[in-house]
């Protein structure tokens, strides 16, 4: 491969996703600040030269939230 392309949504179907694009990294990590919008699914695909491969399996990650008890609109 020749770099690697990620995907991050809140959607299942990815139809919000944005591509990040990892280059030739193999690892990264990623970092949200915690709210009621908690919950990503991830993709990622090989890239050679100017073709895409398919993407992968998708794994969903549930992250940290905080709730403010005072506000009704943080879930």
């Amino acid at each position: 491969a020749t770099g690697y392309e990620l995907q991050e949504a809140h959607e299942s179907n990815f139809s919000d996703a944005q591509t990040i694009d990892a280059g030739t990294l193999t690892e990264m990590m990623l970092q949200r600040t915690p709210s009621p919008s908690n919950v990503y699914y991830y993709r990622v695909r090989s890239l050679v030269g100017g073709l895409a491969g398919p993407w992968s399996n998708v794994e969903r990650v549930v992250g940290g939230f905080r709730d403010n008890f005072e506000d009704p609109n943080s879930g």
